[in-house]
């Protein structure tokens, strides 16, 4: 995915994500690993890149930013293996790559929170808005992309929401207290 597309599907999931969800759903895509190649892994590394830049790059922020970087893609394969890996007990399509559009898309908020929330430290309100809002992504991209049976969609909706506030609530932890002991060193 270019540069452009890539800040076209960012804008078209945070201001209109249930049609952005019938364009994802359609577009052909032949291994998980594209997704987070040529989606996740920009975002990503924009994110700690960002970070870094923003607090100067010192050695030892350089290695917390390499952690930051390890957790969040962790983070990212963990959901995606844990989503693909319930969906047939909620009778869902499963599929691997559709599990990794629905965790790399809906993780999109997840790191622009992270992202803005790095440059200033009083906006620590951006991380519980991105979560709603992956929240939300998450609600209205399982039916389209997981298709649960209309009976278990709520609760494989409600699984995977709170999989993704414990995966990231941990993540979050993790990184508070890899960025205290890198700047304590």
């Amino acid at each position: 995915m270019d540069f452009k597309k890539l800040i076209v599907r960012i804008k078209n999931l945070l201001i209109r994500p249930k049609s952005e969800w019938l364009v994802i759903e359609n577009e052909p895509v032949y291994e998980s690993q594209e997704i987070i190649r040529d989606y996740a892994l920009p975002l990503i590394f924009a994110t700690v890149f960002w970070e870094l830049v923003v607090v100067g790059v010192r050695l030892k922020m350089v290695y917390f930013a390499i952690v930051n970087f390890t957790l969040l893609m962790l983070a990212l394969f963990l959901t995606t293996s844990l989503v693909y890996d319930l969906s047939p007990r909620f009778q869902s399509y499963a599929d691997r790559n559709a599990a990794a559009k629905l965790v790399a898309y809906c993780s999109t908020p997840l790191w622009l929170a992270q992202l803005i929330q790095s440059d200033v430290e009083w906006l620590f309100v951006m991380k519980p808005i991105g979560v709603a809002f992956a929240v939300y992504l998450y609600h209205t991209g399982i039916p389209v992309l997981m298709k649960p049976a209309e009976s278990r969609r709520a609760a494989y909706t409600t699984t995977v929401m709170l999989i993704v506030l414990a995966i990231n609530a941990l993540i979050w932890l993790l990184l508070d207290g890899a960025r205290r002991f890198f700047s304590e060193m």
